[in-house]
């Protein structure tokens, strides 16, 4: 493919909170911020841009199974960083699973 060129893939997921899907992005090593009302994230050392807009994401140059891959670990991310936030909505404590950075035990205070 020609370095001019920019192929891009569409992928379906539900709707998402903006500052926590940012935030598990940003937990995964991506640098992400709004643009507009677009979500726009990319890594450090490359220079593709992906955006979260209206329930897709949609990928520059990046192959199906590196995909498959990366909206994996973006839902396993956004789910821990939705846990957290309900869990200070509703004043629970969490206690992290050394075994798995995004899973976690809550227990209700009080």
């Amino acid at each position: 493919m020609p370095c001019d060129q920019v192929r891009t893939t569409t992928v379906d997921v539900e709707k998402m909170d903006g500052p926590l899907l940012i935030e598990a992005l940003r937990l995964l090593g991506y640098q992400a911020g709004k643009q507009g009302t677009a979500i726009e994230f990319f890594t450090a050392t490359s220079r593709n841009r992906h955006r979260y807009e209206n329930g897709r994401l949609t990928f520059a140059n990046m192959e199906a199974a590196e995909q498959a891959t990366t909206i994996n670990q973006i839902k396993q991310a956004y789910s821990g960083e939705v846990v957290k936030a309900t869990a200070a909505r509703f004043g629970w404590e969490l206690k992290k699973n050394p075994l798995n950075k995004f899973s976690y035990t809550a227990i209700r205070k009080g």
